[in-house]
Order: structure tokens, then sequence, then C-alpha cells
């Protein structure tokens, strides 16, 4: 949804422009629709992965034949009390949560 809105809203004159110029429909696309909509793309995937990284419980009660972090982490804790390393998962999901959301406001306020 986050892209959605943003794709519907995008200004096709900007893409007409270049076409207009001598750009071919692959070169528009590069040059002037994805850098126009990657503030979109950053923010969604910011907001996926901070959304499925925080859905332990649903995770939890689906994933049965593979592993992600959330669970290793809590495998980790609670099977093994390995404490140092689902701290260090832990810190590892939230440094790239931060990462993640420092791009996205450095990739906006370019704007």
């Amino acid at each position: 949804l986050t892209i959605y809105g943003s794709v519907v809203e995008f200004d096709v004159r900007l893409e007409e422009a270049a076409r207009t110029v001598g750009a071919n429909e692959q070169q528009a696309i590069f040059k002037i629709v994805i850098p126009t909509l990657m503030p979109v793309f950053v923010s969604a995937s910011a907001i996926a992965f901070c959304t499925s990284m925080s859905a332990f419980g649903t995770a939890f009660t689906l994933a049965n034949n593979f592993e992600i972090i959330p669970i290793l982490m809590y495998t980790e804790y609670t099977n093994y009390f390995n404490i140092s390393v689902a701290s260090a998962m832990a810190i590892f999901i939230g440094l790239v949560c931060v990462l993640l959301n420092m791009l996205a406001r450095l990739i906006l306020e370019k704007e």
C-alpha cells in the first residue's frame, strides 16, 4: 500500500519529458521513474523489515520447518540459555532497523 500510493500519484509527465528529449523506455525507467520512487522503496522496505521482526508471535506459531532470527534468538535464550548469542542477535536486529530507518530518512530529506 505504501508503494501503491506513490505509484498512483507519480507524475507521468516526467517520464514523457524524458522520452521527448530522446530517452528510450528503459532509460526513462532507470533514470527518472526508479530514482523518483526510490524513497518509497526504501521506506516500504524498512517498514516491512521492522514489522516482520516484531511479529514474533505469528512467526513462532506458524514457523515449523524454517528458522528466522527472532525464533533463533528465542530458542537460544530459552532452550540453551545462551544469553550472549541471543543478545548479539537482538543487537543485530536493532542495528538493521536503525540503519534502515536512517537510510530512509536520508533519502527522504534529499528531496
